[in-house]
């Protein structure tokens, strides 16, 4: 059983055949971010959209996540704003398109690594957010990485420090004793990786990986439904939300780094669109489609008259059921005064579309639509 097809007509498509590994360039490798649209990808729809308008305002994420839209746009020379609910997916895409100083940064990642160990206090604090402690992080990591999170605390914010905070939270996932392959957490202590030498691995490559040069980037953490951004602010808005029934980032997909990190999860769900992750059934499908609707809403606010959305999605499986997501959001995006002016399809390759072990092969998400709005 293949995934289904949409109604909605195809006008084209966008094959792009890099390789996962060649698309981790510069910035886009810093922090591994499940779900994340390859770089290659997004840069196509961005071009494709370009020719439908002009770009001279901010291009705007709705859903940045780790920042590949605005790392793209940079390359571009392009103005761009991200934005995202999830507080995580917020710190790592600031991150990735701020310039360090690197002797400074340099300077305190020798304090941090250097710095006094942790009490057995200090430890429990940490982890007192997270269920099972002691099954997802072994003995040495937990005192590790309460280590390093109490000398990076002691430091004054700045870019740096925030940067050593992105690095510790990115690489919990190699860390724990959870399968570092998949987006959803799976129990799997053969793939814990010893924390310090991750970490300062990690940290001294990330000079390497966020952008050459100072870029005009921002980051706003909010609702896609109801950001702070004035009218008519954008000639192209951008958004690749989660896909249905696939991740809940809050949840699951960053419970560790959020944890970890000191944010309220709960607070964060609240504000994430419906997605019917591990719900089981269909009917969750009108919240999610319900949510994006008032995303549209507020794209279109945002938009300029002759600028453009482009809305990257796919069609899912929810137990046998084959679902109509793209046709559902196509109808939306009419009802909130957009017309579909393209439909590309995105074939995926070298295993990209494998989202997570479970999945059975006529589950695996193989294909991505990209629809290209005009404001009616």
């Amino acid at each position: 059983m293949n995934q289904a097809a949409p109604a909605l007509a195809l006008t084209g498509s966008i094959d792009v055949r890099s390789s996962n590994a060649s698309q981790q360039r510069g910035p886009h490798g810093a922090f591994r971010y499940f779900g994340k649209l390859p770089p290659d990808v997004t840069g196509a729809v961005l071009d494709a959209a370009a020719e439908l308008t002009e770009v001279k305002t901010p291009v705007v994420d709705l859903m940045c996540g780790s920042g590949t839209t605005l790392i793209e746009a940079a390359a571009r020379r392009w103005p761009a704003i991200g934005v995202d609910a999830n507080p995580v997916a917020a710190l790592y895409a600031g991150v990735k398109t701020t310039r360090l100083n690197e002797g400074r940064y340099l300077q305190l990642l020798e304090e941090v690594l250097r710095g006094r160990p942790a009490t057995r206090r200090q430890q429990e604090d940490l982890f007192a957010a997270t269920r099972n402690a002691d099954r997802w992080f072994n003995a040495d990591a937990r005192q590790a990485l309460a280590t390093l999170k109490v000398n990076i605390d002691r430091l004054s914010s700045s870019a740096e420090s925030r940067a050593l905070f992105a690095v510790l939270l990115g690489r919990l996932r190699r860390i724990s004793n959870a399968s570092e392959r998949t987006g959803r957490i799976f129990y799997d202590p053969d793939s814990a990786k010893p924390a310090l030498p991750e970490f300062e691995s990690a940290a001294e490559r990330l000079p390497t990986q966020t952008l050459p040069r100072t870029s005009d980037v921002r980051i706003i953490q909010a609702d896609a439904r109801s950001t702070s951004l004035s009218d008519g602010c954008s000639d192209l808005c951008f958004c690749h939300p989660p896909y249905f029934a696939l991740y809940r980032y809050s949840a699951d997909v960053l419970r560790f780094e959020m944890e970890l990190g000191g944010f309220d999860r709960r607070e964060t769900n609240q504000i994430e669109i419906r997605e019917g992750w591990k719900s089981g059934d269909v009917r969750n499908l009108d919240g999610y489609v319900a949510d994006m609707s008032e995303v549209f809403r507020e794209a279109r606010r945002i938009t300029r008259p002759s600028g453009i959305l482009a809305l990257v999605v796919s069609n899912s499986t929810l137990g046998d059921a084959q679902l109509p997501v793209v046709d559902r959001l196509a109808s939306a995006l009419k009802e909130h005064g957009w017309s579909i002016t393209e439909h590309l399809q995105r074939s995926a390759h070298f295993g990209s579309g494998n989202y997570h072990r479970s999945a059975r092969a006529d589950k695996v998400i193989q294909r991505d639509h990209v629809l290209l709005c005009r404001v009616r």
